[in-house]
Parts: structure tokens; sequence; C-alpha cells
């Protein structure tokens, strides 16, 4: 099938790809989308934005889907789940540090702005980098002891951020430089570079930006603004309340792994909720630990999570961060990630639309003007909400009332998302969206999820 990916003349959230499908061998035709055209562009792209992949008559969005299943098709994706759920959890991580970025590019003050850039150059570059640096040097020099389409999605992350910051963040650790020299140099890759003409970043890429830019996957959001993540419970340095779900109603873990299970967040839903949903929904025993935000900062807590945040996922000796990538994994074991890659690239573009959604709305919560906060609550309600669930109730309409067309990972995310933002804004998002409000009716009355969740009782938002 005919292949294209759509992306501006810059590397950003589309070089990676590029250098995978070069490095692949595969024929696509590299379209390069100027930015004065994208105000046109939008109406015809699934949710707005670029990169976009097609294949044929098969179109996908979100560039770690993307990354994700051309490494399915180039030799770059290993086969064992755990191994491809850390692999997701590096590209999230990497994310992480590229979002935290934003702040700087979007900085009118030019005194704030230098601040901001110092701040980001010697902090955050040295508390990311340097664990990244760690897992290269205890992996033989590539995140999963083998090249992936992980060390590919960090080469193109870092290129970016130096491109934007005019600098060399990698310059002080050395398996980080030699990972980007290996991924630079491979075949087809080497060739492609020769034949591509220097990059310039260019401002107008920053009106492709979201008005605000707080946050992206995982739970960026919390360290970027540890204040507001103090106040609902969901950020910083945590403290054990000695809080432990009663898992009696947890069925046999039906074959599954036998090692300990443990899950580790807050004493509330937020990104850990629909984890929780699938564990039970899949039978496994596992141990819920819970931790008390009012209690925290307790060093010692957080110096042993791998980025200092929650959710963590234990299995035996092996940890994994990332809400995302820790709940594709329990999909795996769970009978609701399919086996074909086309099918599961789907399913990561839905989450991480989702996941779009979602960090749209805590521009509100941090907002401390009750005026404008009511302001950018109004403005959530009608312009975002409608953008993405009215695209969210199609999916659903077209697929037998879930993403995938059968229950999946990707379900339990939606409805885990939009329990949420409910509970925290006093809302009822699907109200008018049918397929959506199936879906929420679904998921909690499912064999496991009903019996937790009546055992868990009713949440409340903490003030």
């Amino acid at each position: 099938m005919s292949k294209k990916l759509h992306y501006f003349d810059v590397n950003g959230l589309g070089e990676a790809i590029r250098y995978m499908l070069h490095y692949g061998g595969e024929k696509f035709e590299d379209i390069r989308v100027e930015y004065k055209d994208l105000p046109t562009l939008k109406k015809s792209l699934p949710y707005g934005q670029l990169p976009l992949y097609e294949e044929g008559d098969r179109k996908l969005n979100q560039s770690i889907a993307i990354s994700r299943y051309i490494a399915s098709q180039t030799g770059l994706l290993p086969s064992d789940p755990w191994e491809q759920a850390v692999l997701d959890s590096v590209a999230l991580n990497i994310t992480d540090f590229r979002l935290k970025m934003y702040p700087i590019l979007l900085e009118k003050d030019e005194a704030r702005k230098t601040q901001l850039k110092t701040e980001f150059l010697t902090e955050t570059v040295e508390y990311y980098l340097s664990r990244m640096e760690k897992e290269l040097k205890d992996n033989k020099g590539f995140f999963g002891g083998k090249l992936s389409w992980a060390d590919f999605y960090v080469v193109g992350i870092l290129e970016t951020v130096n491109l934007v910051l005019s600098a060399e963040v990698e310059k002080n650790y050395p398996t980080i430089t030699a990972l980007m020299n290996k991924i630079r140099t491979l075949p087809g890759v080497k060739e492609y570079i020769a034949k591509r003409k220097p990059y310039v970043f260019p401002i107008l890429l920053l009106l492709t930006y979201p008005k605000v830019v707080y946050v992206q996957h995982s739970s960026v959001q919390y360290s970027l603004f540890p204040e507001v993540g103090q106040k609902f419970g969901l950020a910083g340095d945590v403290a054990a309340d000695g809080d432990r779900l009663n898992n009696s109603l947890c069925a046999a873990t039906n074959g599954l792994s036998k090692m300990s299970k443990k899950l580790l967040y807050f004493s509330i839903g937020g990104i850990a909720e629909y984890i929780r949903y699938m564990l039970h929904y899949g039978g496994h025993n596992f141990e819920d630990v819970r931790f008390d935000y009012k209690k925290w900062p307790i060093k010692e807590v957080k110096d042993s999570l791998p980025y200092g945040q929650l959710p963590l996922y234990e299995e035996g000796d092996r940890k994994l961060n990332q809400s995302i990538a820790i709940s594709r994994y329990i999909a795996s074991q769970t009978g609701l990630l399919p086996s074909d890659p086309w099918e599961q690239a789907i399913l990561d573009a839905a989450v991480l639309n989702v996941n779009d959604f979602r960090l749209k709305s805590y521009s509100y919560f941090i907002e401390k003007d009750e005026t404008k906060k009511e302001q950018i609550k109004k403005e959530f309600l009608t312009d975002s909400v409608d953008f993405f669930l009215s695209r969210f109730e199609k999916e659903l309409k077209d697929n037998n009332g879930h993403f995938g067309g059968k229950l999946s990972w990707a379900d339990f995310y939606l409805v885990g998302m939009l329990e949420g933002i409910n509970l925290a804004m006093n809302v009822q998002l699907e109200k008018n969206y049918p397929s959506i409000t199936a879906l929420m009716k679904e998921i909690p009355s499912l064999p496991g999820v009903k019996e937790y969740v009546a055992k868990r009782g009713p949440y409340v938002f903490p003030a």
C-alpha cells in the first residue's frame, strides 16, 4: 500500500518517524506541510494535528502511535509485552521532558524567558538526561538493550530541543551522545540526512501550539505545577497512609504472571483508576498501594520512583512508570490489546487523543482568579468538549460502541479520564453523547470492576 507521512518541514515530532522509515527501507511520500496552509488543512485532519501517517486508505495520527506502528513493521519493536512497555515508558518520559520546554517559547517577557531557559538547560536537562544516561549505560547503549523505536524517538526529540533552544543538551552525557551518533549514521538514515537541508526553527510553529501548554502525557503537569497537583492529591512527594484496598474480590490470575504485583498511586482516582479497573476486570491479584497527598513530602518515597512520579507499577522486581505504558502492558495481559499492529496503533492514537483532551482542562485548575477560572471552564465546556467528544462519539458509533470494534484498553482509558474530569469540575461531560454515555455505563458494570466500584464507594474531590 502507498505510504505517506505528512508533517512540517522541520524535525519536531516527524523526524524520528522519517528516520525509522528510511532505516527500514520503506518507500513513502514525505509530504512537507507549510505553516500557512495549516488552518485549511486542519479540517481534514482527524484531530487537527500533525503528523499524519497514511497507508493506503488508512490514516493514523499521534506521533507515538505512528512510531510504534512503523517499529512493528521495521524490526524495531520487541515481541515481549514487558519489553514493549519499557520502551513506551521511555517515549513518554522524553515527551514529558520536551513539554517542559514549551513555557520558554510561550513566555513574552524576555528577562523571564531567559530565566526559564537557564532553569531548563540546567535543572530540567540534568534531571531527565541523567536518568536516561543511566538507562542507556545499564542496557548496552540502547533503551531496550538493542536498537528500538524508543532510541529513534528520544534522538528525534533531543535534536528538536537543540534546534529550538540553540543548544546541545546531550554534551555532558556520553552515552546519550553516542546513541545520537549511532542513529544518525545508520543505513538509510545517514543517506537521508546527507540529502536533507539544515532545519531552521520557524517562529510560525508557535502558532500551532495550544494557547496554554502546561502539560502532556502522564504526570508532567504535576511537576510543572506542584501546587496544583498538591491541591488535587496527584503530585509531588508522597507519604504512605497505610491505606490498602481489600483485594479479596480479585479472582485467580488465570495463568498470567505469578509475580507479585503492586500499583502505587494516591488515594483518589486520577490517572490510575482505569488501570485499577483493568486489573480488577482481568482478575489480577495485586496490591493497591495508596498514598495520602496531604502528608507529602516524604523524600525517600519520591527518590525511589524512576522519574519522581506516580503511578508506578511493580511486577516482582520489575518497575514501570508512565500511566499509558502501564495500562498498555496490563491490556496485553488481560485480553484488551489486539494482536494486529495496525489495530494496536489505532488504539494507541485513541488513547493519546483522549490524553490531549484531558490536558486541555488543566488551565482551569491552575487559574486562581475566580472570574477567569469560570471563563476558562466555560470555554473548555463549549469549545474543547465538543471538539473532542464529537470525534470520540463518531469513532465509537462507527465501531460497535468501542474504539477498536470490541472492548479494549482505550475504552477503559476514555472512561477513566472522563470520570476524573467530571468529578473535578462537577459536570457530566458525556450527557450529549449517547455512545460515550453507554460506554461510561458499560465499563463500571463489567465483572470485577462492578464489585470493586461497589466496595470502593464514590470518590470525593479533595478541597
